[in-house]
């Protein structure tokens, strides 16, 4: 398992580092699946969407049969200003569509993608995504502040007396 790691920074290793599109055949119109590796512009196979494949990435496959973005909760690379527009072609030929793809390109594919610095790029991307996880977290604490503040009120006022004060 460590080898499949190998060069990908620890904050954004994950088993599904690749990219699954479900889509349409246009000859057919059968369900299909397209499988892309970020930083990896040779590998995209093409697989019927069985329901193996449709048990294994579930996210992927209800998002297609809503028709919805399946990439919802990613940040797409034309969306951060720290990339330049000129850049933007070379990542969406290598397979790299969103700035968590970016981050999770590992060291093999790093020079594919053509240009100088693809590293430091990466490890802005990577930065970002730790960020973003960090204030995903927050959000999260904030509402279950704002849930317990107002369940509180709601008792305050149910029994008309202020709720007791933490301390000693």
């Amino acid at each position: 398992m460590a080898e499949l790691y190998r060069g990908i920074p620890k904050e954004v290793q994950t088993p599904g580092r690749m990219h699954v599109e479900f889509y349409p055949d246009p000859f057919t119109g059968e369900d299909m699946l397209k499988i892309r590796y970020p930083g990896d512009k040779l590998r995209e196979p093409h697989f019927i969407a069985n329901e193996v494949y449709q048990q294994r990435f579930p996210e992927e496959w209800a998002a297609y049969q809503k028709q919805a973005d399946q990439l919802a909760g990613q940040t797409r690379v034309e969306d951060v200003p720290w990339i330049d527009p000129g850049l933007i072609g070379a990542l969406k030929a290598n397979h790299v569509l969103t700035v968590e793809q970016l981050a999770s390109v590992d060291d093999s594919h790093l020079a594919a993608l053509g240009f100088m610095d693809a590293r430091g790029l990466r490890e802005k991307a990577v930065a970002y995504v730790v960020e973003k996880q960090k204030a995903a977290k927050h959000d999260d604490l904030q509402s279950q502040i704002d849930t317990l503040t107002e369940l509180l009120a709601e008792a305050e006022n149910k029994t008309g007396k202020p709720a007791p004060k933490a301390g000693r």
